[in-house]
């Protein structure tokens, strides 16, 4: 049982997790798994287990951790982990002392990080709270992190607005193997400056990057940057990110019409460097070029998306629901080959 000083350290630290606009129920269910599970079984957490006693989605679930590490509940800390055993070869707390390549003594053999393949992310009970906990047995500390990867960081909101101060260093970069990335550009604003002036058009285009926002993160992903009138928007998987961008168009639709301005969506998925721009998680390389230039192809109110997208098994359900589907080969700009790419309707 905890003692009475760890008990109210605990029910501080969840009240400043209410206040971060955590569900107040939710926050109960924590505290329960926190003050209820053995020590040795929060260090660290296995995710599987949290996610299935709190009933949340994986991202949902790396949301609430997160939370819990900002407030002092809880430390994350990154391991690189050999691809061949699943052997830990380093581990630190700071993202910028990951290193691009490793050798694990194990397999005799060096390896090339893959942020979303062998970058694993551990969570572990702070230390006030296993110092309560420390008396129920002995703390085994788990040397391999389970479940979660970077890229299931990377690509989530709250990390991103909270852990700046997690980036790699900047004069290096991190592989990752795939992450999908969604182009917006906002046409039409220019006239919309002229015409109901500054402040009046910059609020209608405040408002549209905040509607962006949130449907990026409600369908499990990061906006990564706004670059004039456009929109960056990172995920981990292609289904999340084409559920984002139909219903992105639909919510614009009326938007965008009544303001005559037009929303162009581009969404292509495949290997990038992991980058640290302005002192911010970016990406850098040809994923990032060409789900640029097929957003470019956009005649707005459509969404544009490569072949990549168009194959993944998971994104049929969402294609049957496209009442218009067009195919189309051209020329992207730096490629040399006729490149497929796919327009998507919700309208004949």
């Amino acid at each position: 049982m905890l003692s009475a000083e760890t008990l109210t350290w605990v029910n501080q630290k969840l009240t400043a997790l209410q206040n971060d606009r955590t569900d107040p129920d939710q926050a109960v269910r924590f505290r329960d798994f926190i003050t209820k599970t053995p020590a040795e079984s929060l260090r660290p957490v296995n995710t599987d287990q949290f996610r299935s006693v709190m009933g949340l989605s994986r991202y949902a679930a790396v949301t609430l951790l997160l939370k819990s590490v900002r407030q002092g509940l809880m430390e994350i800390s990154w391991s690189t982990c050999c691809p061949a055993c699943s052997g830990v070869t380093h581990q630190t707390s700071d993202l910028k002392e990951v290193q691009e390549t490793s050798f694990c003594p194990g397999c005799n053999a060096g390896f090339d990080l893959s942020v979303d393949e062998n970058l694993k992310v551990a969570f572990s009970a702070a230390e006030p709270l296993l110092d309560g906990l420390a008396s129920e047995g002995e703390i085994h500390i788990h040397s391999q992190a389970e479940g979660i990867t970077g890229a299931d960081l990377l690509t989530n909101a709250y990390f991103r607005q909270f852990f700046s101060d997690q980036v790699v260093p900047e004069d290096r970069g991190l592989k990752i193997k795939n992450i999908t990335l969604l182009f917006t550009d906002l046409k039409g604003s220019t006239e919309l400056y002229e015409k109901i002036g500054d402040l009046n058009a910059y609020r209608i285009v405040r408002e549209h990057f905040d509607s962006v926002t949130a449907v990026i993160e409600s369908h499990n992903g990061a906006l990564v940057k706004t670059i004039g009138d456009s929109v960056m928007a990172s995920f981990s998987s292609s289904e999340d990110g084409l559920k984002a961008a139909i219903d992105i168009q639909k919510l614009f639709r009326e938007e965008t019409a009544k303001h005559r301005l037009v929303l162009k969506m581009g969404l292509h998925a495949g290997p990038a460097l992991v980058v640290n721009l302005n002192g911010t998680t970016d990406y850098f390389g040809s994923t990032v070029n060409i789900a640029a230039r097929v957003q470019n192809l956009s005649k707005g109110g459509d969404v544009f998306i490569s072949k990549v997208i168009f194959d993944d098994p998971r994104s049929l359900k969402y294609l049957r629901q496209m009442p218009v589907i067009f195919r189309y080969k051209t020329r992207l700009k730096g490629i040399r080959e006729d490149y497929l790419v796919y327009q998507l309707n919700d309208r004949k």
